[in-house]
């Protein structure tokens, strides 16, 4: 079986996690998951932090090489004997189609995440029947600010895994989409190989009668456009849409509960760009490195390409933050 393709049920988890309760960060060592990632697992939940840190970046197939290397051989037998076939999909976390992975230097954003995951499973607790409208959320925020990341974050968790088990769907629209291809996409991935459809109209009905009996997340990536979201309003009353715009009005107009997305606290941004700088540590940055975060606005994105910009080379700090401020 390819590691990428290995999942493990909740119950296997649970069982191997507690027993790493004592040696979770000889395993934390092994993947190099830096201090400020380990800081984020819950206390006494470390080791299940480990766990969904290689499920969030497809590595959890890393993981018996890792038990060997750490002197866990007895948990390496355990994971053979519970591996999940593929076929037991009452237990395995759903497949991921076209979802992107975490980028390097992934920045844990909980206190994002978590009432984001509320409101995508939340509206899945109300009983069949309640109209669709209900079951759409909109990530709103500029551009830059981080939306893709925290979709691809909420796409790789394992409760929205568990949750959504027919399938997490991924469709990148931007300004000018591929509308027809990107239902022809759906159709294929649902089963449908046959598919021949040249209107939208056509593909709307042919996706809502493969959609009808699924449990599935759709994400919509980047949307510009009211139309083109609602070319994909084809979902059955056990899914669930996400979408993710700058524009507010889109996701009002498309009747969406709304999750604005600020941008990064300072003490964020000093790690994500000590994280892109090559610095162990924020407190190692130099003395320029708050105003860099300032006047790239503690947005993600700017911060780390400006911190890629000076890995390796301390001696541009001053440099670059002069290019940084205005005229």
């Amino acid at each position: 079986m390819n590691n990428n393709t290995i999942k493990y049920s909740g119950r296997v988890k649970t069982i191997i996690c507690k027993r790493l309760t004592n040696d979770w960060q000889d395993l934390a060592d092994y993947f190099d998951i830096q201090l400020h990632e380990r800081e984020g697992f819950r206390s006494g939940r470390q080791a299940h932090g480990v766990w969904e840190w290689l499920e969030q970046r497809d590595r959890i197939g890393e993981l018996e090489s890792a038990l060997n290397d750490i002197g866990r051989d007895d948990l390496v037998e355990e994971l053979k004997k519970k591996l999940v076939d593929g076929e037991s999909t009452s237990l395995c976390l759903a497949k991921l189609f076209n979802v992107p992975k975490l980028p390097d230097n992934f920045l844990p954003r909980d206190e994002q995440l978590q009432p984001l995951k509320q409101k995508v499973l939340s509206h899945t607790n109300q009983p069949v029947g309640i109209t669709s409208t209900t079951r759409r959320v909109g990530l709103q925020g500029m551009g830059g600010i981080g939306k893709t990341v925290l979709a691809t974050a909420l796409a790789r968790d394992e409760d929205i895994r568990k949750k959504f088990f027919d399938g997490i769907f991924w469709i990148t629209l931007g300004q000018r989409p591929k509308l027809l291809d990107w239902q022809l996409y759906l159709s294929e991935t649902l089963g449908d190989n046959q598919a021949t459809f040249t209107e939208i109209s056509f593909g709307k009905a042919k996706l809502k009668q493969l959609f009808a009996d699924k449990s599935c997340l759709l994400i919509l990536d980047d949307i510009w456009n009211l139309n083109h979201a609602t070319t994909f309003d084809v979902l059955g009353e056990k899914c669930q849409m996400l979408v993710t715009t700058r524009d507010a009005s889109i996701i009002t107009s498309f009747g969406a509960v709304r999750h604005e997305l600020a941008v990064l606290s300072q003490e964020q941004s000093l790690t994500l760009l000590a994280d892109w700088a090559g610095y162990k540590d924020n407190t190692l940055l130099p003395p320029e490195a708050n105003q860099v975060v300032e006047e790239c606005g503690n947005l993600p994105l700017a911060l780390s390409m400006v911190g890629a910009m000076l890995r390796g080379k301390p001696n541009l700090w001053g440099n670059v933050l002069q290019k940084l401020l205005p005229c």
